[in-house]
Formats: C-alpha cells, sequence, structure tokens
C-alpha cells in the first residue's frame, strides 16, 4: 500500500465509499484497505490517488444528461397514466352496458315458443 491518503474512521469510509461498515470490514481483511487500531478506532487509509475527483465540467454534463432522461421518464409516466385513464373509461361504459342489456333482459317479453311450454 502506497503512503499516500489519509486516516479516517470505519464510519467515515464507508460514508465515502458508499457501502456498509461490513463492506469496509471485509475489504481490510482482504487486503483492499489499509487499516489501523487506535484507541479501541478502527482508521482507514483512503487512497486520494485512487479517487479522482470529476471535473465540475463533467458534473454539469452528468446532471444535463439526468434532468433529460427524468423529463422524458415523466412524459412517458404522463402518457401511461393517460392511457390508463381511458382504460378505466371505458371499462366503466363496457360495465354500463352490460348492466343496461341485463336489465333489459329481464324486461323482454318471453320468446314465442315458452307460451305453449
Amino acid at each position: 500500500m502506497s503512503n499516500k491518503g489519509k486516516w479516517i474512521t470505519l464510519q467515515q469510509a464507508a460514508a465515502a465509499l458508499g457501502v456498509g461498515e461490513t463492506s469496509i470490514r471485509r475489504r481490510i481483511a482482504s487486503g483492499k484497505l489499509e487499516a489501523k487500531k487506535e484507541q479501541g478506532r478502527v482508521y482507514i487509509r483512503l487512497e486520494t490517488e485512487d479517487q479522482p475527483q470529476p471535473a465540475e465540467s463533467d458534473l454539469r454534463q452528468l446532471v444535463q444528461v439526468l434532468q433529460e432522461q427524468n423529463a422524458a421518464l415523466n412524459q412517458r409516466l404522463e402518457e401511461a397514466s393517460r392511457q390508463n385513464d381511458q382504460a378505466q373509461q371505458l371499462a366503466a361504459m363496457q360495465q354500463q352496458t352490460i348492466q343496461d342489456l341485463n336489465q333489459r333482459l329481464l324486461e323482454a317479453p318471453p320468446p314465442w315458443w315458452k307460451f305453449w311450454a
């Protein structure tokens, strides 16, 4: 391991790497992270050279791409919502038609062949 980097607590390392403390402990055990224990606390050396910071222009470009994707997904969601509303209206109209037909059947006179039965 190199001597570059700064020592941070296990909790800070977990937050910085976006993983749980258990994952940090596993990385220490496998030798992927350098660690030391002082006064009962575990400290991890985070390599600054291994984690280059993205340029501000890259972040802005990423934000723009994500905003465009978000807008496209919102449009798809609105279209799906409109289609769902139309399907519900159609189902309601069909249900009403079925009820109307059932009522007409109940009110209809019996068929002619049932007069002689």
